[in-house]
């Protein structure tokens, strides 16, 4: 193999080998962000997700307190609250 022709392909094997890096970062970086968002990662740190009879997340203590039923999911599972009265801070 001439020595040009293997120079031109060690240069496009360290070019793919620069962006499969470059790549790599950028799924890494990705995979930080979504876990960062994932709510069980909220529920694993302690909190609770609290939840309308649709199951739709819910985020104003005015929400909790038209709601009939409550679901609230916690770390190790959900269970069904009935709210009581609501206290706005």
């Amino acid at each position: 193999v001439p020595p040009l022709v293997r120079e031109i392909k060690y240069k496009i094997l360290e070019n793919a080998l620069q962006y499969i890096e470059q790549l790599n970062g950028r799924i890494t970086a990705a995979q930080t962000i979504a876990a960062a968002l994932d709510p069980r990662t909220v529920v694993a740190a302690g909190y609770a997700i609290l939840r309308n009879e649709d199951g739709c997340p819910m985020t104003h203590v005015q929400d909790v307190a038209n709601a009939k039923i409550v679901s609230a999911d916690l770390r190790d599972g959900s269970i069904t609250l009935q709210p009581l009265q609501a206290k706005k801070i």
